[in-house]
Order: structure tokens, then C-alpha cells, then sequence
């Protein structure tokens, strides 16, 4: 009866401690899952806002200058909006996918676009810090225009 007592009352200081146990289905008592989630919140609105340098150092370090050399296109554009398509956590926590979509315009145009970035990031399991390898789809799509 002690040993249940005592179980009971270390499984209410580790929730007490961050929460849940559980990620997606996977036991996470590190809380890989939450560091996941806020590195790529993070780097999504960083994008979202145009802070494109300050992204850049949440990316691979051997692909930054290709991420700021594809996204500079994104300048141009004004983001409305994005949505989160698909997240997709890697097994043991270690890995991971995301495809975002973001919605924007151009001034000159005012036509709507969608880009699609897919978001491969991986854990450093050395500093335990999340890295992302992006994919910017350069092919925008236009959604609608604007009525005359």
C-alpha cells in the first residue's frame, strides 16, 4: 500500500513539473514534444513576420546560407495568414515534419498566393536544441484575384 502512495505521489510531482508525460502517442518525459512545438511556432512566425535572419539561425547551419539565399524572394510578398497542414513527429521524438502553408500578396498584383514550406527538423542531442531544414516551394500559386 506505501510503495502505491508513494508512486501516486511522484507521478503527481513529475505532471506537477511540466505537465503531461505524453506527446502524439509518445511517451516524452523530457518534454522533447513541447521544445518541438515551440521551435517550430517560433520559427513559422519568424517567417511569417519577415524576420528572415533571425529564422535563419534556428536553421541547419551548413544549409543557412541556401534557406536566406531561396527565401529572399519572400520579401516581396505581404503574408496574410498560414495553417499548419501537417505535423508529423518523428519516432522516439528525435525527428520531425511540418508543411505549412502560408497565404500572401504582392502590391503590385493583389492576387493571393500560397507557399508551402515543409519544415524537417531533427534534435541536437548533444545541446538538446531543435534545427530545422527547410523547403520553400518557389513556385507560388495564385488562389484568387482580387475583384475589378
Amino acid at each position: 500500500m506505501r510503495s502505491i502512495g508513494i508512486g501516486v505521489l511522484l507521478l503527481a510531482l513529475a505532471l506537477g513539473q511540466g505537465g503531461c508525460l505524453w506527446y502524439q502517442g509518445q511517451f516524452d518525459p523530457l518534454h522533447k514534444g513541447d521544445a518541438f512545438d515551440d521551435a517550430q511556432r517560433r520559427f513559422t512566425r519568424l517567417l511569417r513576420w519577415h524576420q528572415l535572419e533571425k529564422a535563419s539561425e534556428m536553421v541547419d547551419p551548413q544549409q543557412r546560407q541556401a534557406f536566406l539565399d531561396e527565401a529572399r524572394h519572400l520579401r516581396a510578398l505581404r503574408f496574410t495568414d498560414y495553417e499548419i497542414l501537417v505535423k508529423d513527429p518523428g519516432p522516439e521524438l528525435e525527428t520531425g515534419t511540418v508543411d505549412v502553408v502560408f497565404y500572401a500578396y504582392t502590391l503590385s498584383t493583389m492576387i493571393e498566393r500560397t507557399i508551402l514550406v515543409r519544415q524537417d527538423w531533427y534534435l541536437d542531442g548533444d545541446n538538446g536544441r531543435w534545427w530545422v531544414r527547410p523547403e520553400i516551394d518557389t513556385q507560388t500559386r495564385a488562389l484568387s484575384q482580387s475583384a475589378p
